[in-house]
Parts: C-alpha cells; structure tokens; sequence
C-alpha cells in the first residue's frame, strides 16, 4: 500500500486491470482497506491526497463506488484538529461526485462528511443538494437515502438556522415532515431540533411554521407504533416548544396529545414525558394534566413534570 500511495498511485495500479468484476473487487476490496486506515492517512498530507485521488477514481468503478464513498467518508471524518490538510480542489472533485449520485446511501454520507471541508459556496451547495434528497425520497430504500441525506444536512449545518434558509433546508424538512416516509420525517426532525436547540435564535418563523407538522407526524408515529420515529419526533417538540417565543406557542396546539400518545412506546416513553413536561412548563396551549390518562401515564407525566433533569 505505502508504496502505491507514493509512487505510481493505486489508480494507475487499477487502472490497467480490464473493466469487469475483477477491477471492481480489488477497488472496492483497496476501498475498505483505506477507510480503516483513516488515522494513519490522515497524519500526512502526501498519502491523505494519494487515497483521495484513488478514491476518485473508485468513484467511477461500477461495483466499487460504494466502498470508495464510505472510505471517503471515513477519511473526511477523521480531518480533526492536527491532522494533514488535502487540497481543497480534491475534496471539491470528490464533493461533486457524490452530488451526482444523491440517490446512493454512501455517496450522500460522503457529501455531508466532506462538506466541511469546502468553501461557504461549495458548502450551501452539498447541504442543498442533500435537503432536496431527503424531502424527495419514495420508493426501494427510500428510508434509508432520506435518513442518509439529512444526517448530512444536520452534519453541515450544525443546526445553524442562517445556513439551513440559504441552502434551502427549512423547505426540504417542510416536505419532508409533510409527505415522505416516516425515516425521512425522523431524520427532519433531528435537524429542526438541532435548529431549535441553538442559542440565540435570531428568526424562529420556521420553527414556528414546522410546528404543526412536527405535532401532525409524532401523533401518526405513535399512531403506528413507530417508536424509533417518535423518539425523534417527541425530542424535536420538545426543543421547538423551548425555542418559541411565547407568542408562537399556538403553534403547537395538539402536541399534548402526541406526546401522550409517545409515552406508550417504550422506545420514545421518556423522551415523550421529558418533551411533555417542557411544553407544561412554558405553557402550550391545551398541556393542563388530564386527570383521564392512564394511571401508568399519569404518573411518568408527573414525574417529568416535576423533574428538573427533563427540562
């Protein structure tokens, strides 16, 4: 490996196979082998740039895309503090592949890992490219793609309300909270969530525009047992409702009622209770205790309510 990286290059090394399945095993089998060396890679600028030119080059190997995008993931993720810089140009090549097949799981974990290493415009363009994605997904492994496309999304913009209305990411979790498949809808709850939990929210209009699609898809979540999506769901009510100024509060009307209906799945019951007992606190509307629940609910809305680790 050390001397393809530093000589010839692995591509010129795959290069000369004929194009058939043999190539595409050994770029995909070389693929799996950089992405575990990650650490090693990354300590120096010269193997960094020589993965990266092979992995550009897997990119465009049928049958072996999928490991070079997950190694380019996993060589973009470990660039933290101290670690060998690649060319901006070679993350910019690699960030424009992977836009041209958004509807590959591994090419959309790509884009969103490499994203923080573009320039702002680069940046705003993979986020946006990811968002329309998300909201878009239908059909075989739409799930999947959708939750793939707004981790990225959610990984390039930190929640930064600014940057999700310049790239276009408030619509794209309008869609898809309105129509796309309940991963979709989770995954755009993570974001709007992320967004609410930010300090110093300048404009919490599309919060405030999420919110009753937020309410309407954790209600149907619960509604079909769908404990995975209400967590996310229940987590984002509950940041939202902490985010809105009092006079957008009304926007949440029914988000009692979901989260009621949440604390019945083990899986979203005490993030739904913690949720609950935010919206009692701030005063939502239609969140007094119902003295009709379930004397199991009944009592963990109680105990959230008085909770303050939940608040």
């Amino acid at each position: 490996i050390r001397d393809c990286l530093l000589s010839r290059g692995l591509g010129d090394v795959y290069k000369r196979q004929p194009p058939g399945p043999r190539r595409a095993r050994l770029v995909a089998a070389t693929a799996l082998l950089l992405g575990g060396l990650d650490e090693w890679l990354g300590a120096d600028a010269a193997r960094l740039g020589a993965a990266l030119r092979f992995l550009a080059y897997g990119t465009h190997v049928a049958g072996g895309a999928g490991p070079a995008y997950r190694a380019v993931a996993a060589l973009a993720r470990a660039q933290g503090a101290g670690a060998a810089a690649a060319p901006p140009d070679t993350w910019r090549e690699l960030a424009a592949a992977a836009a041209a097949r958004g509807s590959s799981c591994a090419a959309l974990e790509a884009l969103g890992a490499v994203a923080p290493r573009l320039g702002a415009e680069d940046r705003l363009a993979a986020a946006a490219r990811c968002a329309a994605v998300g909201a878009a997904a239908a059909g075989a492994g739409a799930a999947r793609v959708a939750r793939a496309a707004f981790d990225a999304l959610l990984e390039a913009s930190d929640g930064d309300a600014a940057y999700l209305e310049a790239c276009g990411g408030w619509r794209a979790l309008a869609a898809a909270l309105a129509g796309a498949p309940a991963e979709a809808a989770a995954a755009a709850a993570d974001v709007a969530g992320a967004a609410a939990a930010r300090e110093g929210l300048a404009d919490a209009s599309p919060l405030a525009r999420l919110a009753p699609l937020l309410v309407e898809r954790a209600a149907r979540a619960a509604a079909e047992g769908d404990g995975d999506a209400a967590w996310s769901l229940c987590w984002a009510l509950g940041e939202v409702g902490a985010a809105l100024p009092p006079e957008a509060l009304g926007h949440l009307r029914g988000a009692a009622d979901a989260l009621v209906a949440g604390l019945a799945l083990p899986a979203a019951a005490e993030v739904a209770a913690a949720a609950l007992a935010r919206l009692v606190r701030r005063g939502v509307p239609e969140t007094s205790v119902d003295s009709s629940l379930d004397t199991s609910i009944a009592r963990r809305y109680a105990i959230a309510a008085a909770s303050s680790r939940c608040l």
